[in-house]
């Protein structure tokens, strides 16, 4: 048999675009080893088949589900049966049958937290080593963040129930929409000047939002899109028991009874509730039928489909250049604000510290407040601590051989930016700015919100060119070679850092421990900012060497226990 794809696997629910960003991944994987990409789903959901009684909430249908798969890169879609018979399958059985003898797969890529097989007993470890004996290379995807939230067909559920469509439509990259047919409904509507249609959903599996209003678009029988508000509930105003989802196409008056329409939910316009009046009624009616012709739903919110995936990927390069321009925007505004305030013409130490100082608190605070630099407990809570100590042994090893690579380039740091350093580090406020707030601010800004924004618009199998990247802008911002080549270098292991774990802590150590070294040192000794880094041993070259070779030690095993302990935490 030849083993001509790399697969992944799993019931893909939504084709959200966590799963879309797999599916790029894969495929990408598989071209590069000249094979092409298998997406394996299930007709239905495996509970189903366990438990007789269970009744899913689907974010899509079957046949959605399938559309929206057509619609990735994938090359090949299969579709598997789930029965009991598969449903008893140990994942070593359905590896070997289904994966190997069936479909000939040579790399399989599983979701962050994807398990199968009976009673999903066994997990990723579990998958390699089965693998490997059939000649089957396995590997994990990199889950995706947005707006600080892990992007799952379990959130987008629970998105949709509290009703927050625009955050669902975001996790999914295409609006949530219902299929159904218009039945005969009330009539109340119509009798108040807003004639609805009531849709019966295709699907009883189908998650059905939040009850309240909402402002939507509807297509009849594949037509064009109208905007639509539309209200799910029981009408509290006419007392109804029963629940319906009703919508009000603006601008339209025929008559579609019996025909199939689709529905796309845009955002959520108010609960719904009684009113003291059929009056009130109609104009709370009024005012949401403006809010939806205001809002432009069609362009603003509902056009979002997976075919606009590049637009997306160019949207978040635009963020990345906000993101730097905001850095560099508050550093030169609030120089300018203190030297105004102070009324100082020059850039003194003081206006130095005090505007670093300021500014990395503006930063951080904007960053956090408006999420663009996501912010989890996660891998704290797994109370790294050792793996902490060997990033602080990392850097201890990298201080020395760096200060030398300098000097063995010939690099040395302008007069005016050693002063201007000298002055800061001399400064009560130095420590406390270069030591501790700087770093955090930096690490927000390259690492939390340029890395993360790069790694998901180049892929998982391309993270070493985002890494690069956001080393090389991180290097370009410190404006002179002496400290461009080392934030460079840094920013490389900071990158690195980050993208096994998914968390900024490991860089703020490092950057932490760097910094404090260089302030440390010169309370200590004031004349080492005017030394080479020979001059620390006398001009004793053996000396130096074998100083180089005591801080590459520390290095390389502070690398291999990195290795070993970075990861993001468990899902």
């Amino acid at each position: 048999m030849r083993y001509d794809y790399c697969a992944t696997i799993g019931f893909f629910d939504g084709v959200h675009r966590g799963h879309q960003f797999m599916i790029d991944s894969l495929t990408e994987m598989a071209h590069a080893r000249g094979r092409q990409s298998l997406v394996i789903t299930f007709d239905r959901h495996p509970r189903q088949v366990v438990h007789a009684d269970y009744i899913p909430q689907l974010i899509t249908t079957a046949d959605e589900k399938l559309q929206l798969l057509k619609a990735t890169a994938a090359d090949r879609i299969e579709v598997l049966h789930f029965d009991t018979e598969m449903a008893q399958l140990s994942a070593y059985e359905f590896m070997r049958r289904v994966l190997h003898e069936k479909y000939g797969v040579a790399l399989l890529l599983t979701g962050y937290d994807n398990r199968f097989g009976h009673n999903r007993a066994e997990g990723f470890d579990d998958y390699v080593r089965y693998g490997a004996e059939m000649g089957m290379e396995v590997v994990q995807n990199t889950p995706i963040d947005i707006n600080g939230l892990r992007v799952s067909s379990s959130l987008i559920r629970r998105l949709l129930t509290e009703g927050n469509i625009l955050e669902a439509n975001k996790c999914l990259g295409h609006p949530y929409s219902i299929t159904g047919s218009v039945a005969h409904g009330f009539q109340e509507g119509r009798r108040i000047g807003f004639p609805t249609a009531n849709i019966v959903p295709e699907s009883t599996e189908k998650l059905v939002p939040q009850n309240g209003v909402y402002a939507t678009r509807v297509s009849i029988e594949g037509g064009e899109w109208m905007p639509a508000m539309l209200n799910i509930g029981n009408n509290p105003t006419f007392q109804r028991q029963q629940t319906t989802i009703e919508a009000h196409i603006i601008g339209f008056e025929g008559d579609i009874y019996g025909k199939n329409v689709c529905v796309e939910f845009g955002r959520k316009l108010r609960d719904e509730r009684q009113f003291e009046s059929v009056e009130a009624l109609q104009k709370q009616l009024e005012a949401d039928k403006k809010e939806v012709e205001h809002l432009n739903i069609i362009s603003q919110h509902l056009n979002i489909t997976t075919s606009q995936h590049q637009n997306m990927k160019k949207k978040e390069l635009l963020n990345v250049a906000l993101y730097l321009f905001a850095f560099l925007t508050i550093q030169a505004i609030t120089i300018a604000v203190v030297m105004l305030v102070s009324q100082t013409a020059g850039i003194t130490a003081g206006i130095t510290t005090i505007t670093t100082l300021v500014s990395s608190l503006i930063t951080i605070a904007l960053f956090y407040k408006l999420r663009w630099t996501p912010c989890s407990g996660d891998y704290i809570n797994t109370r790294p601590w050792f793996t902490m100590f060997w990033v602080v042994c990392l850097t201890i090893g990298t201080i020395a051989p760096l200060a030398y690579l300098n000097e063995l380039l010939g690099i040395e740091l302008p007069d005016t930016y050693n002063e201007m350093f000298k002055g800061i580090m001399s400064h009560k406020l130095g420590f406390i700015t270069i030591g501790i707030i700087a770093p955090i601010a930096e690490e927000y800004v390259f690492r939390g919100a340029i890395l993360r924004v790069l790694c998901d618009m180049v892929g998982k199998h391309r993270q070493w060119v985002a890494i690069a990247l956001s080393a090389a802008l991180f290097a370009i911002v410190h404006g002179n070679m002496a400290q461009g080549v080392g934030a460079f270098l840094c920013g490389l292991l900071l990158g690195w850092m980050y993208v096994r774990t998914g968390s900024i802590m490991p860089g703020v150590v490092f950057h932490w421990v760097n910094n404090s070294t260089a302030v440390l040192l010169y309370r200590i000794m004031p004349q080492a900012a005017d030394m080479k880094f020979v001059d620390f041993f006398g001009g004793d070259m053996k000396r130096v060497a074998l100083a180089m070779l005591f801080s590459l030690m520390i290095f390389g095993a502070s690398l291999f226990q990195l290795n070993l302990r970075l990861k993001k935490p468990q899902q």
